[in-house]
């Protein structure tokens, strides 16, 4: 027989040499993922969890300022809302990666 559906977790990883801080948008209706954003420092790898049917997309943001708050801004991929990404997409200029699970 068919096996079930199942969701997956997603590893993301920072390679470079400063902080990053992923943006996570997901599709209407989906549940937020890693409450829509979080920082990784340089070689520092989390996982996200994302539920069957999840839909969304990832991207980097760099240069970024936040309070105790969690209220900023980053120089490239800003999301408008802070830290946490979880409404807002990413202002361009920036690279998107896109899934459906």
């Amino acid at each position: 027989g068919c096996g079930g559906v199942s969701g997956t977790v997603f590893t993301v990883v920072n390679k470079c040499s400063e902080t990053i801080w992923p943006g996570v948008l997901t599709g209407s209706g989906g549940a937020s993922l890693a409450n829509g954003g979080f920082a990784l420092t340089p070689g520092q790898s989390a996982p996200v969890n994302a539920p069957a049917g999840w839909s969304g997309r990832f991207w980097g943001r760099t240069g970024c300022n936040f309070d105790s708050s969690g209220a900023g801004s980053c120089a490239t991929g800003d999301c408008a809302h802070g830290l946490l990404c979880e409404s807002a997409g990413g202002v361009p200029p920036v690279s998107l990666a896109e899934f459906t699970i």
